[in-house]
């Protein structure tokens, strides 16, 4: 943190990764094959480095009034001794908090797009795609329900404050996964709405409760921490 409110991080990691069909007779088919899931079957071992720099000012990542972060990552993942699966991936986020009088009502937003390329004709296997559909963020859908090798997302919230430890809240989520990067616009996004309560203290979410509606049915999101 070389100066107030601006942070700078980076990183070196290994990860290992082994898919298989889980022994199901006969194998998986279809969407879970090589074709319809890159690196569908591969015994994977990644060098992943990691650079981030974002401008935090928020009260706190637990819970906040007011406020905002701005965030880019950038990763590159190394599949040693396999280059065809080498790819990299950056990642955008925007937050901000509105407060309205003396922030009984706070308007929230939030903006995310994260985008992958293989490196020198690389694939991006596909348990490393980006995904959408869960509590933190496309309400209403199954966990990871969309996936792709890109994605955005926005999310908008109106939240009042009826006593000093409980938040009511509605919210509006829309995003889409892609293919390609052309693709990521705002046209075709699938889209989930709701409300929800919230019990917090000064700088922490314990317990966060939503409702979502979306074109699959209802969900209902029980979690600790804030939804962003």
């Amino acid at each position: 943190q070389p100066v107030h409110y601006l942070f700078l991080g980076g990183g070196l990691g290994l990860e290992h990764v082994n898919t298989s069909d889980g022994g199901r007779k006969p194998p998986v088919t279809g969407r879970f094959d090589a074709e319809g899931a890159p690196g569908f079957g591969q015994r994977l071992d990644y060098q992943v480095t990691h650079v981030s720099a974002a401008v935090d000012w928020r009260e706190s990542p637990g819970y906040t009034t007011r406020g905002g972060l701005y965030r880019i990552e950038h990763r590159r993942y190394e599949a040693r001794k396999r280059t065809q699966w080498n790819f990299e991936a950056t990642e955008v986020e925007l937050q901000q908090f509105v407060p309205i009088l003396r922030a009984n009502w706070v308007l929230a937003f939030r903006g995310l797009a994260t985008v992958t390329y293989g490196r020198a004709g690389g694939q991006v296997p596909f348990f490393m795609m980006p995904t959408l559909g869960r509590g933190g963020d496309l309400r209403g859908f199954a966990d990871r329900r969309f996936r792709d090798r890109n994605r955005i997302l926005v999310q908008a919230e109106y939240r009042w404050r009826p006593s000093k430890f409980v938040d009511m809240a509605i919210f509006y989520d829309a995003g889409k996964v892609e293919t390609q990067r052309r693709d990521l616009d705002f046209h075709g996004l699938k889209s989930a709405w709701g409300g929800g309560i919230r019990f917090h203290g000064p700088g922490y979410t314990a317990l966060r409760l939503d409702l979502a509606k979306s074109r699959e049915g209802l969900a209902l999101v029980i979690a600790g921490g804030p939804s962003f």
